[in-house]
Formats: structure tokens, sequence, C-alpha cells
């Protein structure tokens, strides 16, 4: 049988702002309530897949729905990857689950800019 020493090491993947900004978004889903149908949730404590992106930012203020320049970029990519031209129509999809949006942010988020 074959023997490769480097089997047990971890690989490190080198992530750029946009897809860091991806996965923050997925962690914040994974210790948070998502949505559909909505952006936010009451006092933004639930969101959808943009509102995720949203929340993420680093100067986020509740109640303000405008995203910033990492966020429209993170937008696209999930587009791109999604096919689609709005996140929307793939987060509400009827039968959607909140794993579905976690495991796709972090797909997108390793696939990076491809």
């Amino acid at each position: 049988m074959l023997n490769d020493p480097n089997w047990d090491k971890k690989v490190e993947v080198e992530l750029d702002e946009v897809s860091k900004h991806i996965l923050n978004a997925a962690d914040w889903l994974e210790a948070n309530d998502w949505v559909q149908s909505k952006l936010f949730g009451p006092n933004e404590e639930s969101a959808c897949t943009l509102g995720a992106l949203m929340k993420v930012e680093p100067n986020h203020i509740i109640g303000d729905y405008y995203s910033s320049d990492i966020s429209s970029e993170a937008g696209e990519r999930i587009r791109k990857y999604l096919k689609l031209s709005l996140i929307g129509y793939w987060n509400d999809f009827p039968g959607r689950t909140k794993e579905q949006v976690i495991n796709m942010l972090r797909t997108v988020a390793y696939k990076g800019g491809k």
C-alpha cells in the first residue's frame, strides 16, 4: 500500500477579500436565522442571502439598506455562480433551506472569482 506523508497535512487556501466577506456571511447565517421573501427579519436578527452579505459589512447600521462595494462584488459572484440575474429568486425558491444557502455561500467563496 502507498504511504503519502503529506496525506494528513492541511491545505492552506488563500482567499481574497470578497471571498472572506462571503464566508463571513455564511458564518453569520450559521449563527442566526435565515429568511425568505424579505431582506431582514425583525431587528435584523435574521436575513436572506443578500441581507447576510450586508450584515457582515464592517460599517453596517441597522436599518441601512445600502450595500458597499464588497457586498456588491460578492453578490455578482453569487449571481454568476447561480446563473441568475436575481439572487432573491434562488433564495426564495419554495423548499430552499438554510443549509443549502450556507453551502452555496461557502462554495462560491472557495471558488473565488472563477
